[in-house]
């Protein structure tokens, strides 16, 4: 316990700089593939080289090694992917109007489940141990095929592009927009409706700031200060 504590927490320090450099999304992928591998070599591994009659579990030294050896491959996996970037992307998807919620109720998703895995040792005379570590494998591989058809990359992306993403998935993925060029034109048309709305309300109040909002050549000194807006109240 004590090595495969200390592969959790030594692996997720260069979580923190990986994640910046190759992205959420690589980075969930990796990890799904690592944990899978690591749980079907030590499922593997039991099956061939322990024996388990009615809870009375032996194995050959080597293979318990083994074992040990591959639940630290999933720990390091866990650790540098799902374990810290599990509470990263979900900052980081939903618009301002229901983050703090859809924040919240995924948070508490987070610590039910990792609640329930102190259960997880009433199904081993169900399926053996062997069968905890192919049913985690399946878990893990379905986790790399959620992330790969739902999942876009936030890294480096203006909070005001996420949702651009998620409702024109298809047309980045055909490579009609790169991730970087979807983001600069979110970004651009987040702006520019601020920008409607902005003189669309301020013109209500005086018709000679919305002739000026329009007109490029007047160029006048900043209009929205001198009429005292709040620019932040009308974001969308």
């Amino acid at each position: 316990l004590f090595v495969l504590a200390g592969v959790n927490f030594l692996s997720t320090i260069p979580s923190l700089y990986w994640v910046d450099v190759y992205g959420r999304r690589y980075m969930f992928l990796l990890g799904a593939v690592g944990m899978t591998f690591g749980h079907l070599a030590a499922g593997t591994i039991f099956v061939t080289g322990c024996e388990d009659d009615d809870g009375d579990i032996s194995c050959e030294p080597i293979m318990g090694e083994l074992i040990v050896a591959f639940s630290a491959v999933f720990i390091f996996f866990f650790a540098i992917s799902w374990g810290p970037i599990a509470w990263i992307y979900p900052s980081e998807i939903f618009p301002l109007h229901v983050r703090a919620k859809a924040v919240s109720l995924s948070t508490l998703a987070n610590w039910t489940m990792g609640a329930l895995m102190i259960a997880i040792v009433k199904i081993f005379p169900i399926l053996t141990i062997a069968g905890v570590f192919f049913l985690f494998a399946i878990l893990c591989s379905s986790c790399f095929v959620y992330v790969y058809y739902n999942c876009p990359e936030t890294k480096g992306i203006a909070l005001e592009a996420i949702e651009f993403l998620f409702r024109h998935p298809d047309q980045i993925k055909s490579g009609v927009y790169s991730t970087r060029e979807a983001s600069e034109l979110a970004v651009s048309a987040h702006e520019s409706a601020i920008k409607e709305q902005v003189a669309e309300e301020a013109g209500a109040t005086n018709p000679m700031f919305e002739a000026a909002a329009f007109d490029d050549s007047s160029e006048p000194e900043n209009p929205v200060s001198h009429y005292d807006l709040d620019v932040n109240h009308y974001k969308l």
